[in-house]
């Protein structure tokens, strides 16, 4: 669950920022609009990534407000009010997840819908984020298909790529013996939020993670996260 945040899984709902505390931060908030899913809000990313950058006392503290639903596609939250309404606001970023499988199955639906709410962003003044996320556990080749469907996306509405899914396969590449998932072999554990958290991190505000601190995770896997997340958008692809 988001921390302090109402999040109806089974329903669209338009969420109150999530901010990190003011006093260890200076400049205006960085206004986040992000438009997701259950890998969003499972083991509530918004919350590591507001955590890390108060470590790091970043220049502008990160304030979240999320519009997320399990399961939702592009196409569901395009329809929604809420979406329509939160787009005539003013954002300096927007992150975008589809739902997991829809890049593999229908890249056409993210490509459409993507770039519809990707072209408000743009009139909202946003820099737009794709949340490039992981395959499922049975399917590790479909990672590339993921990465080429988010591309395609990226390049239509001049998006940048938070490419977590790539720093997962890093992580299970130094030691396939990992374990990134929860049982259902889709939805992250703590360490594969704490990896995506990361990439959002160095995307959001142009720092490596490498040195932060360890939340949820152990030093080791903290570090081996930082480490993987620099390493894949040091190479951008």
């Amino acid at each position: 669950m988001l921390h302090n945040l109402r999040v109806l899984a089974p329903a669209i709902a338009l969420l109150l920022p999530h901010a990190a505390p003011r006093a260890h931060m200076a400049g205006a908030p960085l206004r986040i609009l992000w438009v997701g899913n259950s890998y969003t809000y499972v083991n509530d990313l918004p919350k590591i990534i507001t955590q890390l950058a108060e470590s790091s006392k970043v220049d502008r503290r990160p304030a979240i407000t999320g519009i997320l639903k399990g399961g939702e596609l592009l196409k569901g939250h395009w329809a929604n009010p809420a979406l329509q309404e939160a787009l005539q606001q003013k954002w300096d970023v927007v992150v975008m997840q589809e739902q997991s499988t829809t890049p593999i199955t229908a890249p056409d639906t993210l490509l459409k819908y993507g770039k519809l709410i990707g072209d408000a962003a743009h009139r909202a003044g946003a820099r737009v984020v794709l949340y490039v996320t992981w395959p499922q556990k049975a399917r590790p080749a479909a990672e590339d298909t993921i990465v080429a469907a988010y591309r395609a996306l990226g390049n239509a509405v001049h998006a940048q790529l938070a490419l977590a899914g790539r720093a997962w396969m890093d992580v299970i590449a130094q030691d396939p013996a990992v374990e990134l998932y929860q049982n259902d072999g889709s939805h992250p554990d703590p360490q594969g939020s704490y990896i995506a958290a990361c990439v959002f991190y160095e995307v959001l505000f142009d720092r490596s993670p490498v040195g932060l601190p360890a939340l949820g995770v152990t030093r080791a896997e903290a570090r081996r996260a930082q480490q993987a997340a620099h390493k894949v958008l040091a190479l951008g692809k």
